[in-house]
């Protein structure tokens, strides 16, 4: 019963590294955090900005992004590079490190 009784143990104890592992390693999912509407603005004039899988509409204009972790790359009036940071489930930071400009996204409701 005691062999039992420490195998348990070393079980449940593994599991658990295994899981506090797993959840460390884990960091935000910036690709579905990004699909959306969100809004914002420029100089005060506000901009709508629809995300989907595989592109960003901006001003009436479609086009393609790239995002490997938390650096979206797109072409918007020339190639743009942006970190992008979550603030909240419903508002985001990107500070686009082409035009040095930092910019706050509301999620539209």
């Amino acid at each position: 019963m005691n062999a039992i009784t420490r195998c348990v143990k070393l079980i449940t104890l593994s599991l658990t590294a295994l899981i506090i592992t797993a959840c460390a390693s884990t960091g935000p999912n910036y690709a579905e955090y990004i699909i959306g509407e969100w809004e914002t603005d420029i100089n005060g004039m506000p901009i709508d900005v629809t995300v989907t899988e595989s592109t960003i509409n901006l001003m009436g204009i479609t086009t393609e992004y790239a995002l490997q972790d938390n650096v979206l790359t797109f072409d918007f009036q020339g190639p743009q590079v942006a970190n992008i940071e979550i603030v909240s489930d419903d508002e985001m930071r990107q500070n686009n490190i082409t035009s040095n400009l930092l910019m706050t996204f509301k999620r539209k409701k």
